[in-house]
């Protein structure tokens, strides 16, 4: 969660929802080993929705840093360089 949307109960609600959301995207990827899914699904038209609700892009950033970094603590090594990739794709392209 970031400071936009801390102190509102539905924004932070839609907040844990996205990032639940962007996680299954990313197991998706890891699937089929391709971006793919990430690209057509999770930044297509997405970051463009951010903006029209007023959320601020360099917070969803943030936000998809953070993910990445608890999510890697929890793989071993191996797991850990074969996942960040698919991170650092949704990182980009929601990236302001």
């Amino acid at each position: 969660m970031t400071p936009s949307n801390s102190g509102n109960p539905t924004y932070r609600a839609s907040c844990m929802r996205d990032q639940s959301w962007y996680i299954r995207l990313v197991t998706y990827a890891l699937i089929v080993g391709d971006t793919e899914p990430i690209e057509t699904v999770g930044t297509k038209g997405a970051k463009e929705m951010y903006v029209s609700l007023g959320i601020p892009l360099r917070n969803l950033v943030e936000c998809m840093h953070c993910l990445k970094e608890v999510a890697l603590d929890l793989l071993s090594l191996d797991d850990a360089l074969e996942v960040s990739p698919y991170f650092d794709c949704i990182i980009r392209g929601l990236a302001p």
